[in-house]
């Protein structure tokens, strides 16, 4: 479990600020989401968390490692991050199993390799599914696709940027709570970006309420109602 700690971030893409001094901790294990009005900065925040996008000012730390800081930007496949986009990112040409192991290191055993795919198969519900290609899944189980393929690597933290958002709103809800009811189950430290208030409410252990490129707020979902 690792705690994720942002001091002071800025962030400026060409001469426009899209983070100012911007203060967020999420404790180890935790499931916290970012709620803003479009523009805000959310997803430039979960992007710049991730290694995407350089931060002009401030600093980054997973535990007590520092991964950004003016001197110091480490790049995405050195953080350990586990990265769900709102489309889920799987590649159409490798079957589900394929996917899932795309995240596991090369020098990992044959045998070794198909345990850990069909544990995180199993650990989403799709064990079985191991052999299908994306397009015959449905929205919901694409999404689990996604977060097994995440959790494989054995990431520090996750990030999810609307990913439930293309979803209908039945399947949105049922797939959100499965999504998270599993990262908490997991005790991996998360943090979401969504402009459905419920959705943040509902589902979050902390809320930070982002505006005009800062974090204004935080606390538990009581706390900010």
């Amino acid at each position: 479990m690792t705690t994720l700690e942002i001091s002071d971030l800025g962030v400026h893409l060409g001469e426009r600020e899209v983070l100012r001094k911007l203060n967020l901790i999420v404790p180890s294990g935790s499931f916290a989401a970012i709620l803003g009005p479009s523009g805000c900065g959310k997803t430039t925040l979960l992007r710049t968390i991730a290694g995407l996008v350089r931060p002009s000012s401030g600093a980054i730390r997973f535990g007590k490692q520092l991964v950004s800081v003016s001197s110091l930007v480490l790049p995405p496949h050195k953080r350990n991050i586990g990265y769900l986009p709102q489309e889920g990112g799987l590649f159409p040409h490798l079957t589900i199993a394929e996917n899932v192991g795309f995240a596991l290191s090369r020098d990992l055993k044959r045998s070794k390799r198909d345990s850990v795919i069909s544990e995180m198969l199993d650990l989403v519900g799709l064990n079985g599914f191991g052999a299908r290609k994306p397009h015959q899944l449905s929205g919901g189980q694409q999404t689990r696709v996604a977060l097994a393929r995440a959790l494989a690597m054995k990431p520090s933290i996750v990030l999810l940027d609307e990913t439930f958002s293309n979803l209908d709103e039945a399947l949105r809800a049922e797939v959100s709570g499965e999504v998270v009811a599993l990262l908490k189950r997991t005790k991996t430290t998360s943090l979401m970006v969504t402009h459905d208030r419920e959705d943040a409410l509902v589902s979050a252990d902390l809320i930070a309420l982002m505006r005009d490129c800062q974090v204004v707020q935080t606390g538990t979902p009581t706390e900010v109602y």
